[in-house]
């Protein structure tokens, strides 16, 4: 039941917004995602050499993860609606399947077919 209502929430914003987004002027386009994978990039980068001189620590996803389920298990009520569990669902499902959506719809958009973009979509966020 849950994964056919994200596929049709999906699919609506697909179908929505992908006429607006194959309108969009190519090359300002161009220039705002340039300059966020710029921003992004350089941010990596400055961390990579900060971590890579000894300035900054290494980054021990074990032991990250070991305090995390530490901080956990010290609150030992569990609350009526978990929205730790919400939050990582809702990261690891939305960006995927709206990732997937402006894909097909840009490659739809391109051949002028917005409709079949939105329908691949919904293929693609319902294989997840």
């Amino acid at each position: 039941m849950g994964r056919r209502r994200r596929t049709r929430r999906v699919v609506v914003i697909v179908a929505g917004l992908g006429p607006a987004l194959a309108n969009l002027p190519i090359d300002s386009m161009r220039l705002v995602v340039g300059a966020v994978l710029l921003v992004f990039g350089l941010q990596w980068l400055r961390k990579a050499i900060l971590r890579a001189s000894g300035l900054k620590a290494l980054h021990d996803e074990e032991a990250i993860y070991e305090a995390e389920v530490a901080h956990l298990r010290a609150g030992g009520q569990q609350p009526a609606h978990d929205w730790y569990a919400f939050t990582v669902a809702f990261k690891r499902g939305v960006p995927r399947g709206l990732g997937g959506g402006v894909h097909r719809v840009t490659f739809g958009g391109t051949q002028r077919n917005v409709g079949l973009a939105a329908v691949g979509a919904g293929a693609a966020w319902s294989s997840c």
